[in-house]
């Protein structure tokens, strides 16, 4: 698929689920900058499963920042599967 030309701003961010020895993570991409829906306080949001929808921002500060390592296939997958040309932010201020 071609690139983008246009940057997108995504901020990688881990899930968890579930609690004590059934505690698993899922890498979640979200986009600061696309809203998801009329209310201001939804953005758009991107995972393995479920593909896109709409977060909270509040939901996306709770989750814990990704490291490259955890956000590697996310991003392979973005980049090369869906043609985003993504800029890698800490936060949602930058």
């Amino acid at each position: 698929m071609e690139k983008d030309k246009f940057k997108t701003k995504v901020i990688f961010k881990m899930e968890t689920y579930g609690e004590n020895k059934d505690t698993w993570e899922s890498c979640v991409a979200f986009f600061p900058e696309q809203q998801y829906s009329s209310k201001h306080d939804r953005i758009e949001c991107y995972s393995h499963i479920g593909q896109h929808s709409g977060a909270d921002i509040a939901y996306m500060n709770e989750c814990k920042l990704a490291t490259p390592e955890e956000y590697h296939d996310l991003k392979n997958e973005l980049e090369n599967g869906l043609g985003y040309n993504l800029k890698i932010e800490k936060d949602i201020t930058e």
